[in-house]
């Protein structure tokens, strides 16, 4: 054993290693502290925005809700106004009165209201007229408030707001829809002289599409943003959909295009788009001194939006975040002189023992796994738990050393059980004898494989001399191919059937060789195709296979008893796909794959043979054939001979009488009219004769119908003839032609012509003209 002394020390090793934690820590922790500093900088100032973003929202919101109180206020007036002739006519001025008082001391921002519709909407003030383009002279309610009361607005009051309200009522009556002006300074009483900055929102009264009046409200823009600013240094302005400036903290200011305004000239984008289309948007400005957030003030959907825009001084937003940047950056320095400091006493302890460790390690490189070298520590941490671990890899290598050598000894059952399943050489060892054991398994196997291989070649070759030797008589040829095989593959019975090639229409097999317990028995049945186990091989063409015997399967009968076989086996004598005949076996053991694949190269092989004989059966039989049928040509010849001259006299006499009908034709073409008709009646051909009694070209009257000349038509009594013709009658008729002319008689013979079949080929007319033995009458 060797023992931890607390005084071996690896200077240098130590050294390396507090110079690059040193290296490290200033590497990654300064970046780092940077970086957090950065991002907490950034987080702050994005923390910032987004409550200045919430401020101007909230307040925006507020603003809206004070538009949409005064809107309230206008239609709640409008209203008022549309329904006053439910009221009695001598007080509906009171009730105005009344309603606007209430809509003014219900809401402050409210500073005045006027209730204005033409005159001669109401009788009370029937005796004014009208100025064009004015309100003047027509029923007007105005009120305002002034040190918080609400006081009615005299004429010489009213006559400083009347060219501002003449606007709004002439805006208003042109669109049809409210309107929200441009905000401006007013003031409402002549013994004061202070000015308000107001914003004007005026509702028409349209009934029946007339334009009748308006409800005009001057709204208080100041109290909007009194309580808007989020610190000292922030302020806000309130903007008109266009840009202008509703309220400004230097009064200055006010009415000037938000554009023209000194921090906000040589912008890089086009920021107004957003205020007129009631977008919120925020923006640090093109010199980077304020941050600028605007959000919408809503109204109705008549009017454009306005909007809050609310401006802080970017030093304002930067100034507590550099602040915590130096803190972070002296902290993050006192922090890393600290850590190096104690990183420092760490190392120089933890590596306080490593020699002994290297020395252990040069030993294990060396390939030398002794018990001596196991490491003793009582320090109860992880350099404990480093000697522990090294102590078990000494266990476990001579483990290993021990089941390596019993492995070569060919011990391959020793046992063995892995560290774990990431343990490498263990499974490794393991993976070998696994390997071991499948080689010796497929060595075996493959032995097996090869004497299987070299019974069967044997076999084949054997079979194959019996073949060659036997190729005269199938009888014999079938007998001692089975007798091999039966012994070869130790069947008990057997039996070969062979296609049988006599008749075509009575196709069947024929036992042509059977063997029991090794002696021949006669060879007699027949088995027709799909019959029996026998005919359903030669029908699939594949090898039947059964281990379960029918229960109607002949018994094997010996001395010594009977028994039911185990297997049977039939295989098909097959070549080209043509099945020549069955193999039938019978055994008491089953047959593995190789035996029943044997037995099928078997039948091949006899298929071949069989094939051959057959063909040499078939030329025997084709000689004999042809040596019959050369004497009974010879006879026919003569007979041949003898019936030609007859045929020849024949044809003389047909010669003659063709001559004849000939002129007997000719005959009647000359003194008879002559037309050939189609067998649907439709004329084909005419003579000479008919078209001179008819008058007519033919090109005139071929393709006529039958019937067509009749003088009288009759379609029954022509459909009745062809019915006949066309069943094969002849038919006489007389027809009275109508050649235009004249009128024409004729008795008229129709006669079908057939051919050899009996076919209907076309109708012949002969005519004969009667027309003066007929009679004029009888024409007529």
């Amino acid at each position: 054993m060797k023992n931890f002394s607390s005084r071996s020390r690896k200077k240098n090793l130590s050294s390396k290693l507090i110079a690059y934690t040193t290296l490290v820590v200033i590497v990654v922790l300064i970046p780092v502290l940077i970086a957090v500093s950065i991002k907490r900088n950034q987080e702050t100032i994005d923390s910032i925005k987004k409550t200045l973003d919430a401020v101007c929202s909230e307040n925006a919101y507020k603003s809206q809700i004070v538009f949409k109180e005064c809107q309230s206020s206008a239609y709640f007036l409008k209203s008022i106004i549309e329904t006053r002739e439910y009221t009695i006519e001598e007080k509906r001025a009171e009730y105005i009165e009344n309603n606007i008082a209430r809509a003014m001391v219900s809401n402050a921002n409210i500073l005045a209201i006027w209730c204005i519709f033409q005159n001669e909407e109401d009788s009370v003030v029937a005796d004014t007229s009208n100025i064009n383009d004015t309100h003047k002279n027509n029923f007007n309610f105005a009120y305002y408030r002034l040190s918080n009361k609400v006081k009615k607005l005299t004429a010489d009051e009213d006559s400083k707001t009347n060219e501002i309200t003449d606007l709004a009522i002439n805006k208003v009556k042109a669109s049809g829809i409210s309107a929200l002006d441009d905000p401006r300074l007013a003031s409402y009483s002549n013994n004061n002289g202070s000015e308000n900055l107001v914003a004007n929102f005026t509702v028409p009264i349209i009934k029946n599409n007339v334009f009748k009046g308006v409800v005009s409200v001057d709204i208080s823009l100041e109290s909007l943003i009194s309580k808007t600013t989020s610190s000292p240094d922030s302020y806000a302005i309130l903007l008109s959909n266009k840009g202008t400036v509703a309220l400004h903290p230097d009064d200055s200011q006010n009415g000037r295009n938000i554009t023209n305004l000194e921090q906000f000239k040589n912008m890089g984008f086009n920021f107004l788009k957003y205020v007129e289309a009631g977008k919120p948007i925020s923006f640090i400005t093109d010199r980077k001194e304020s941050y600028v957030t605007i959000f919408p003030i809503k109204i109705n959907d008549d009017i454009a939006p306005w909007a809050l825009c609310l401006i802080t001084p970017l030093d304002n937003i930067l100034k507590s975040n550099n602040e915590f940047l130096i803190f972070s950056i002296v902290a993050g320095i006192l922090g890393l002189i600290l850590a190096l400091v104690i990183i420092y006493l760490i190392i120089k302890r933890v590596l306080s023992p490593t020699k002994l460790f290297i020395s252990v390690f040069d030993s294990f490189s060396r390939g030398v796994f002794d018990e001596s070298q196991k490491i003793i520590l009582n320090t109860n941490d992880e350099l404990y738990a480093m000697s522990c671990q090294i102590n078990q890899l000494i266990d476990n290598m001579n483990t290993l050393a021990k089941f390596a050598t019993e492995m070569s000894k060919g011990n391959l059952d020793a046992e063995f059980k892995p560290l774990s399943e990431s343990d490498i050489i263990g499974n490794a060892l393991i993976d070998i004898r696994e390997n071991k054991r499948i080689l010796n398994k497929r060595e075996a196997e493959q032995k097996l494989l090869d004497d299987r291989k070299q019974w069967s070649a044997t076999g084949i070759n054997k079979v194959s001399e019996i073949l060659r030797q036997h190729s005269q008589s199938m009888s014999q040829l079938t007998f001692s191919a089975l007798k091999f095989t039966m012994e070869y593959v130790d069947a008990v019975q057997g039996g070969v059937y062979v296609k049988n090639y006599d008749t075509e229409d009575d196709l069947y097999f024929e036992m042509t060789a059977a063997i029991a317990f090794g002696r021949e028995k006669i060879a007699k049945g027949k088995i027709k195709l799909e019959e029996g186990l026998v005919g359903r091989c030669a029908s699939e063409k594949l090898t039947i296979y059964l281990t379960e015997i029918p229960d109607n399967y002949p018994r094997i009968k010996s001395g010594l008893g009977n028994a039911t076989p185990n297997v049977i086996v039939l295989v098909p004598m097959k070549t080209n796909e043509e099945v020549l005949g069955v193999v039938e076996l019978i055994s008491f053991k089953e047959y593995e794959d190789f035996e029943i694949e044997f037995l099928e190269k078997v039948g091949d092989d006899m298929a071949v043979t069989v094939a051959n004989v057959i063909t040499n059966q078939k030329t025997v039989r084709l000689l004999e054939q042809s040596q019959r049928q050369s004497k009974a040509l010879a006879l026919k010849e003569e007979q041949a001979r003898q019936t030609l001259e007859e045929l020849n006299a024949t044809q003389e006499e047909a010669r003659h009488r063709i001559e004849q009908i000939s002129s007997l034709v000719s005959a009647v073409n000359q003194i008879s009219m002559v037309s050939e008709y189609d067998i649907d009646g439709y004329l084909t051909d005419i003579n000479d004769n008919f078209l001179r009694l008819l008058g007519v070209d033919r090109q005139q009257i071929i393709g006529k119908k039958q019937g067509s000349f009749d003088k009288v038509e009759n379609r029954e009594k022509n459909d009745k003839m062809w019915a006949k013709l066309r069943k094969g009658e002849t038919v006489t008729s007389v027809q009275i032609i109508d050649a235009g002319f004249k009128n024409i008689v004729l008795s008229e013979t129709y006669v079908p012509v057939k051919d050899s079949q009996g076919k209907i080929l076309k109708v012949i007319n002969i005519a004969i003209d009667i027309t003066h033995s007929y009679g004029d009458k009888n024409v007529k």
